[in-house]
């Protein structure tokens, strides 16, 4: 097997994880860097201080920082539409519990 056969583990998700589901992307991209650089270091004898080990560092890192700030905005974005739809749903009831 050549040097990108490991590569091509690097779009396999966990099994019976959703495809499309954030976690599922975050952790590929984790397990495609450490997987790459571990083929351009230790496959290849690349230095770290390779312009391709640090390129490839570099964009992938990057890449995986978008899109944890992707999934927390929309986390956040969630939680205020919950937020404000009980507001409405609940706008002018007396909640508060008294004996």
């Amino acid at each position: 097997m050549g040097t990108m056969g490991p590569l091509l583990a690097c779009s396999a998700g966990p099994l019976g994880a959703s495809a499309g589901s954030p976690e599922v992307l975050l952790q590929g991209y984790r397990s495609c860097l450490h997987e790459a650089l571990r083929v351009l270091v230790e496959a290849e004898g690349a230095p770290t201080a390779d312009p391709r080990v640090l390129a490839l560092t570099a964009h992938l890192t990057r890449r995986q920082a978008a899109l944890e700030m992707a999934e927390e905005s929309r986390r956040q974005h969630q939680h205020l539409q919950q937020s404000q739809l009980l507001q409405h749903y609940f706008r002018g009831v007396d909640l508060h519990y008294s004996r």
